[in-house]
């Protein structure tokens, strides 16, 4: 059959005929799947779900090679991958961020020539120079060229500073790579002063390729979560598991310390090693997404820990922090849900030592980040989007000291710089506001910068602005409209809205150097909606749209265009939508719902057959978040909104593009193939891209970055503005 066309600069077609195989239809036809617990419903595009079928996969390379030869015809695609090319290969452009153990400075840097990128090292001093002074560690495109593999950098973790020599020498990491960009990864023991894995003849470790983690509990034992064979693996496809690992043993003989039941989402874990003597370990069973049961390990024995279930805990410099999402009783002391409690390890585990509050939440005031230094405790806060740092005495009491001079509107991050010192590192940003790396003296409060992320254009051009929209329940929903200071409320800008809202993640002031290159600078304006489900303005905020409650996240985005629309700015022809993962999920459902709202969509790695996410990867570990379509009373419920399954005839879709990833092993890239097989199928114009590599977050290497981006912005510029011309 003919497909859809896809409009370029001069308004003329250019033809792009999709052709879905009937040897795909005939065998999908017999397949079934579950509409509820009493009906089932034929899905004639299931064999899109095989990854290894080989009529699908010449299905998702065609239709890939048809889109991506269609969009790069258009004007203004070469110029945005340039560009974005440019941005992310170039030093200028990039600060090079530190890690820092044992007041070693490590750091991953890529290129252009070097996709992979190298892993290298320096001392504070050279740091802090305009061109330090590196040694390279691991270059990962030779050694992919010697091993004829694809590896992707996942990180290292060095031994901490108590387990290493006091001489410096026989440093060891633990180096984990990934084939295109995926989840699972292979862990190999490295020696950092010789710059070479080592061997299993050497006794070295490594943990073939699997969904886990290791990390060091002393230098010739790990601990270590993977897929240890059958009866290891969760629902959900992570570890249930535990264990001991001791050097030059068999990793089949490592020693259980605690196994989670196979129906949880996984089995977390987090060490905390000092040069006191203290070696903590934090065991976590994650029932559910968000619903977590915490125990203390001291080497023989496990004992549960008396802390609310719906709380995120962590271990940090010898003290536990607890962060409640409910609001939550111990030992006669009321905490409020979103807030952040503190007490030594050590004592809590004794005797339930009370927690001191060090952050209490309030109207849109919500905790961002904290971590632990020498003697203090640091804690990101957000007042209304705006970040603030303060800083805590150990062990006092009060509401702290806090950071100045960090300008009036951003987000900040912390790290730490060396958890034997009183210093970490801070970054700030805006959204017009490069990315600014800053060494903090968490005694003197003071800041000293020490690089600044180079503009990508000039922001002084754009100007940021707050709006709110009244969602169906009546409640006003913030978003921010970032473009050009002289564009006119005529209705006719060329609008792109972007939306998440889920998991409590938040969208704050991030510098938006991808919209400013590929839609600011092309004239258009740029907007994110803060909408139930995130995290902007606490717990409650993103209970409202969790769960069955989901239709809530949903009003309130298509609030947002409304209000985009009705204030003038753009015109439902001119506003296009955007989003990932659990953002695609959003706006793949908000444009089935409501197409007489936009002009274009890019939905890219989206859940999109929620009647199915659950047999799909790691789907099962998203049940507290979605729903369980297997229980009738939540399919009731969610068969109203999934998008897959409300996609029907004769709704006039406005243009789609699903990007997927064919190694996504997170969200499997079926929700993406299968919706737009479906809207092909009905005859509304939509075009799909699956590259072969790049994982759930599709950057394994900068020239896939660069061409997706300016894929999706070239795509929805030529039909939201009809040219991709500046």
């Amino acid at each position: 059959m003919n497909g859809p066309q896809l409009l370029h600069s001069s308004h003329q077609p250019l033809e792009l005929t999709v052709n879905f195989p009937k040897y795909i239809l005939a065998l999908a036809l017999a397949s079934t799947c579950l509409l509820a617990p009493a009906q089932t419903v034929t899905d004639p595009h299931l064999a899109l779900e095989d990854l290894k079928d080989a009529a699908s996969t010449r299905w998702v390379d065609e239709q890939t090679d048809r889109t991506l030869g269609a969009v790069k015809k258009m004007p203004g695609f070469e110029e945005r991958y340039k560009a974005n090319l440019k941005v992310l290969t170039q030093r200028e452009f990039n600060i090079q961020y530190p890690s820092t153990v044992a007041g070693v400075i490590y750091n991953h840097y890529r290129a252009a020539n070097q996709p992979g990128g190298i892993w290298r090292s320096t001392s504070m001093e050279e740091y802090r120079k305009a061109r330090p002074d590196w040694r390279v560690l691991f270059n990962i495109d030779a050694y992919n060229r010697e091993q004829s593999e694809n590896w992707t950098w996942g990180g290292a973790q060095v031994q901490p500073l108590a387990l290493q020599n006091k001489d410096g020498t026989n440093v060891r990491a633990l180096v984990r790579l990934s084939r295109g960009g995926g989840d699972a990864a292979v862990i190999r023991e490295f020696d950092v002063n010789q710059r070479r894995f080592v061997s299993q003849q050497d006794k070295g470790f490594e943990i073939q390729e699997a969904k886990g983690w290791a990390y060091w509990w002393s230098a010739n034992e790990l601990l270590v979560s993977t897929d240890f064979g059958a009866d290891s693996l969760t629902a959900s496809g992570y570890p249930r598991e535990v264990r001991l690992w001791k050097r030059g043993t068999p990793l089949s003989s490592a020693v259980p310390v605690f196994k989670a039941e196979a129906s949880d989402v996984s089995v977390g874990w987090w060490t905390d090693i000092g040069l006191d003597g203290r070696k903590f370990l934090l065991v976590k069973r994650q029932v559910s997404f968000f619903q977590n049961l915490y125990f203390a390990w001291d080497g023989q024995a496990l004992k549960a820990l008396d802390l609310p279930a719906d709380s995120a805990v962590r271990i940090d410099e010898g003290h536990l922090l607890v962060e409640p999402r409910v609001n939550w009783t111990s030992n006669g002391q009321q905490y409020p849900a979103g807030s952040l409690l503190i007490a030594k390890f050590s004592d809590f585990q004794a005797s339930g030592q009370a927690l001191r509050m060090v952050f209490e939440p309030a109207d849109r005031k919500t905790l961002t980040g904290y971590l632990v230094t020498k003697a203090q405790v640091v804690v990101n806060e957000s007042h209304d989007m705006q970040s603030r740092v303060f800083v805590h005495a150990l062990g006092g009491t009060g509401t702290g000291q806090e950071v100045k001079n960090l300008g009036e509107f951003g987000l900040v991050r912390t790290w730490v710089h060396d958890a034997n010192t009183n210093k970490v590192w801070l970054q700030h940003q805006g959204f017009l506001e490069p990315q600014t790396l800053y060494l903090l003296d968490t005694a003197s409060l003071e800041l000293e910068k020490i690089y600044t992320q180079g503009p990508v254009t000039d922001s002084s051009q754009y100007r940021v602005e707050r709006g709110n929209a009244k969602s169906s329940d009546g409640t006003l929903i913030p978003y921010t409209v970032i473009q050009r200071k002289d564009a006119p409320r005529d209705g006719n800008q060329a609008t792109l809205l972007y939306g998440y809202g889920g998991f409590g993640i938040s969208l704050l002031p991030e510098y938006q150097r991808f919209a400013l290159l590929n839609w600011l600078d092309f004239g258009g304006t740029y907007v994110l909606a803060h909408i139930r489900g995130g995290g902007e303005f606490g717990t409650a905020w993103t209970k409202a749209a969790k769960g069955l409650k989901r239709q809530t996240g949903f009003d309130d985005f298509a609030a947002v265009a409304q209000s985009l629309i009705d204030t003038k700015l753009t015109q439902a022809s001119r506003l296009g939508i955007y989003g990932a993962s659990n953002g695609g999920l959003l706006v793949s459902t908000v444009l089935v719902q409501h197409p007489e709202l936009f002009g274009a969509m890019v939905s890219r790695v989206p859940l999109t057959d929620l009647q199915r996410y659950t047999k799909l990867l790691a789907g099962p570990s998203w049940v507290e978040e979605y729903g369980d379509p297997d229980k009738a009373d939540d399919w009731a419920v969610m068969s109203r909104y999934s998008p897959y399954q409300n996609l029907k005839p004769g709704a006039r879709l406005p243009p789609a593009l699903y990007i997927t990833n064919n190694n996504d092993d997170r969200v499997h890239p079926a929700h993406g193939r299968k919706m737009a097989a479906k809207q092909q199928a009905l005859g509304y114009p939509t075009w799909f891209y699956e590259p072969r590599e790049g994982g759930h977050g599709g950057v394994s290497t900068p020239q896939l970055q660069a061409e997706r981006e300016a894929l999706l912005y070239t795509f929805l510029m030529s039909h939201l503005a009809g040219t991709s011309a500046k």
